[in-house]
């Protein structure tokens, strides 16, 4: 008896063949279908919309987090360029040159800060051209530089979103050869 009365008490959302047809069915919504079909389209909504968010979220960071090690990199600021960047990070320069986290750690510090200090938005400014693309943890930047250092270079970096942050694992600059 109890199986019974449980199978009355939820017999509305059991359906049949022909109720799953009838809900189908373009005619005209019944108050089964749309009991059942709008939250499913609420919830799909809701779903997508926070995914949007959330990419777009870790893009905005990642561009973020690029233009701190931009800024880093302009003064000299060893501890934010660390930071930065994973343990494993290889750097590739145009001559095919490559060096490791250890490498660029003492780079910086034998050459300091840039001998031309920019502001924020004057670094933002020479980066020509931005290419961003994030999916789940892992996002790729390529921007176009100004060529402080004589020709233009696209700079190609891969990051990976770990412990709560944005780190480097990869770089490789191309010069243009024709600018």
């Amino acid at each position: 008896m109890p199986i019974k009365n449980l199978n009355m008490k939820f017999r509305f959302w059991y359906f049949n063949q022909g109720d799953f047809i009838k809900m189908l069915s373009p005619t005209r919504p019944t108050t089964k279908w749309l009991l059942i079909v709008t939250p499913i389209l609420i919830l799909l909504l809701i779903s997508a919309c926070s995914h949007q968010l959330t990419v777009s979220s870790l893009k905005s960071d990642l561009i973020e987090a690029q233009k701190a090690l931009i800024i880093a990199n302009n003064a000299g600021d060893v501890s934010a360029v660390e930071y930065l960047t994973a343990n494993e990070w290889t750097g590739i320069a145009a001559s095919g040159v490559s060096r490791t986290k250890v490498q660029l750690r003492d780079d910086i510090t034998k050459r300091g800060p840039a001998k031309i200090q920019a502001t924020a938005e004057q670094l933002a400014d020479r980066q020509k051209e931005w290419l961003v693309h994030v999916s789940k943890n892992v996002g790729v930047v390529t921007r176009l530089t100004a060529g402080d250092h004589g020709t233009p270079s696209w700079i190609t970096t891969i990051w990976i979103y770990r412990e709560r942050r944005w780190q480097r694992v990869i770089s490789q600059d191309t010069k243009v050869q024709n600018p």
